[in-house]
């Protein structure tokens, strides 16, 4: 893959691992986080090519990381993909630019899906 990794991030570790593992098995580079603030920084340094975060997590929830990681890296901002079971998912999707969500419980396969179309 060309360019940055996908960058992924929820609290729930199960879903970060299932994620991690379906990607990378598509013999994609991730970096995981279950810490929006840490993935923030991640985002910061390492340029992802897209990323899928949850919505509802403690210390900064998904609509502020989404703001940030807009703020932060301007131009140069990855598509954001929403993974979450949050029925606000669309207007905050809406908020932060986000190019797509995903409702949880979700099909690996749409994961595949949304790779392949924002970073081929």
């Amino acid at each position: 893959m060309a360019g940055g990794p996908i960058l992924v991030l929820d609290d729930d570790v199960e879903i970060v691992r299932l994620i991690t593992r379906v990607l990378e098995h598509d013999r994609r580079r991730v970096v995981a986080f279950t810490d929006a603030r840490e993935a923030l920084e991640a985002a910061r340094r390492e340029a992802p090519a897209l990323v899928f975060a949850d919505l509802m997590m403690p210390r900064m929830d998904g609509e502020a990381f989404g703001l940030a990681l807009r703020a932060d890296l301007r131009e140069a901002t990855p598509p954001l993909v929403f993974v979450t079971a949050s029925l606000a998912r669309r207007e905050v999707a809406e908020r932060c630019g986000a190019v797509a969500t995903v409702e949880k419980p979700f099909e690996v396969q749409d994961i595949l899906d949304l790779a392949a179309r924002f970073i081929g």
